[in-house]
């Protein structure tokens, strides 16, 4: 299960949407980035070659951009919060843990819509990983990367993923 969870956010799942929305006649060229860093490096002095990494990362690719002339789409493919037993909580959720669960997700995502990276990393390290968010990396580099005013969230959904109700919460956005 655990390698089936490393594998779920590859290329596979966004090329047919790419496939369908550039459609069959056009090329388009693809650069898949898979990046894990936790939120802390961005405050913690002892990761602080991790952020410089990130940093580095970020401005590279923004001049690579800048100088291909081309338009540019980035996607990220994320889960959000992990909550239940599987995930290492001391209990199965409830409809009322899952409630606040939704609740903090939601408002961890309005710094999201409001393409705001620094804000997104300290709503995580303010909870200090209390629901298991996965998915930071890839949300924070889209933010940072993304040359967009807004975001809005449009749908936010949650799959149940055993039998003691383990749960993975995830949503999906657009910028403009």
């Amino acid at each position: 299960d655990e390698l089936r969870n490393e594998t779920e956010h590859s290329i596979e799942f966004q090329l047919p949407f790419l496939q369908e929305t550039v459609g069959a006649r056009q090329s388009i060229s693809i650069i898949p980035i898979l990046s894990l860093f936790p939120p802390g490096c961005l405050i913690d002095p002892s990761l602080k070659d991790v952020a410089d990494q990130v940093e580095r990362f970020v401005v590279v690719l923004k001049d690579a951009i800048a100088a291909s002339g081309q338009r540019v789409c980035f996607l990220a493919s994320a889960n959000l919060a992990h909550i239940g037993l599987r995930y290492g909580d001391d209990k199965a959720p409830t409809d009322f843990s899952f409630h606040r669960c939704m609740q903090t997700d939601l408002e961890m995502l309005k710094h999201v819509e409001n393409v705001d990276a620094q804000g997104f990393a300290e709503f995580l390290l303010k909870e200090q990983d209390r629901r298991h968010v996965l998915g930071f990396s890839a949300i924070y580099l889209l933010l940072r990367l993304i040359e967009a005013e807004k975001g809005e969230v449009l749908r936010y959904d949650r799959e149940i993923v055993d039998q003691f109700n383990s749960t993975i919460t995830y949503a999906s956005a657009a910028f403009f």
